[in-house]
């Protein structure tokens, strides 16, 4: 896993950052999976500015379907898809965000029409 936490979230001075990680999920169903991510920078999840973060990506679990970084919306309680950058060749994927815990890489794998159900 890779942040950025960009220079303008560290003008406050130095911030340590601790990242925990779910053990991978497996739908008994078979649709979806995912493994979460709890990210902390200095006791803060809301930022002046967006940061990047990179999580490791799995093309055999992506398969056919929809493969991206979620974050969840506790006001609304919502798994909400973030944009998406993944690199196959570097089995990454990288999303910007402005809070951050919790995240998830996700895979679903079930379609409807043209699209993946979330």
């Amino acid at each position: 896993m890779k942040v950025d936490a960009n220079v303008l979230n560290l003008v406050d001075g130095e911030k340590t950052l601790t990242v925990g990680r779910s053990r991978p999920v497996h739908d008994v169903s078979g649709d979806y999976s995912f493994a979460e991510y709890h990210i902390d920078l200095g006791g803060t999840h809301q930022f002046v500015a967006p940061i990047t973060i990179t999580l490791p990506f799995d093309a055999q679990l992506a398969g056919e379907g929809w493969a991206g970084i979620t974050h969840y919306d506790a006001d609304h309680e919502l798994w909400i898809p973030l944009d998406t950058r993944i690199d196959r060749d570097a089995a990454t994927a990288t999303a910007s965000l402005t809070s951050l815990s919790p995240i998830r890489m996700a895979y679903y794998h079930r379609f409807t029409g043209d699209q993946a159900s979330l």
